[in-house]
């Protein structure tokens, strides 16, 4: 009998209780913690908000939202730029002021907020463009009225804000399109009227201010879609009505102003898209 009036007493008292429990109070005084939860209060989290990535040979950097340039990966040219040669798994703050990052084979490239360019990382090629060839953990300015940066295995191309494509670093096969295979540790100017520039690791895919895709450098699995396997030392327009293109090591992918994809070189991954693994040197289109 006692312990049925200990029962029916703690119901009661369960059910007083809650009708009186402020439930919004209490998630107010007791927000939630667990980020993988949807119904956690934002307010007690601190998101990391990434805008953009860059992936070198073996490393990597990605911008915030804030602007802060952060590193990881390794690190034995200081192509992480943090001041030492250590490499590391975790992501580290390197610097702020950072609107866009590119990486090469072992060097980084940091396009700042005043529209300055920064590198770091190997240099024995020249692929900073300051003038000679050594390498540093710590970004070192090159220059100024920078709007975009690409970088190959062991050389960078740049584009002003004036259309000017600059160039610096290796040029064995002809990846500069300046005529020649003359490398240089000092940014040269290639040509102007350039609205875009990609690059693989030494092939490069530029798009004039028509919309023309010319292609220049290596072509030993017809990444420049030029109908042979020969290399150039000079631009050579390979498409029309393209208004964006991206390369891989040894391929190029372009797409046309009316959205079709296009596609041509090394495919022994099938990664051209085209249902098979075959090579090709001409642009296919894929979509």
């Amino acid at each position: 009998m006692y312990r049925i009036i200990l029962f029916i007493f703690i119901c009661l008292f369960s059910v007083y209780s809650c009708d009186n429990f402020d439930i919004e109070k209490f998630k107010k005084e007791h927000p939630r913690s667990n980020p993988l939860d949807p119904n956690a209060n934002s307010s007690s989290l601190s998101p990391v908000v990434f805008v953009s990535v860059a992936c070198g040979g073996n490393h990597t950097l990605a911008i915030k939202s804030d602007g802060t340039l952060w590193a990881t990966g390794r690190n034995d040219y200081g192509q992480l730029g943090i001041g030492n040669n250590n490499n590391t798994n975790n992501f580290v703050l390197v610097m702020s002021n950072v609107k866009y990052v590119a990486c090469g084979g072992d060097h980084t490239l940091i396009i700042s907020n005043d529209d300055t360019l920064w590198a770091t990382g190997r240099n024995v090629d020249g692929q900073f463009g300051i003038g000679n060839t050594d390498s540093t953990n710590q970004f070192v300015k090159v220059t100024n009225n920078i709007k975009s940066v690409v970088c190959g295995a062991f050389y960078t191309l740049a584009v002003t804000y004036g259309g000017e494509l600059l160039t610096t670093g290796n040029n064995f096969y002809g990846q500069f399109g300046i005529g020649n295979i003359n490398s240089t540790n000092k940014f040269v100017m290639v040509r102007t009227g350039v609205k875009y520039v990609a690059c693989g690791n030494y092939h490069t895919l530029i798009i004039d201010d028509g919309g023309s895709l010319l292609a220049t450098g290596y072509n030993n699995n017809g990444q420049l879609g030029t109908w042979d396997n020969n290399n150039r030392n000079q631009f050579v327009q390979v498409l029309s009505d393209v208004k964006y293109v991206a390369c891989g090591s040894f391929h190029t992918l372009a797409i046309k102003s009316d959205s079709t994809l296009w596609a041509t070189g090394n495919n022994n991954n099938g990664q051209l898209g085209t249902g098979d693994n075959n090579n090709t040197n001409k642009f296919l289109q894929v979509w």
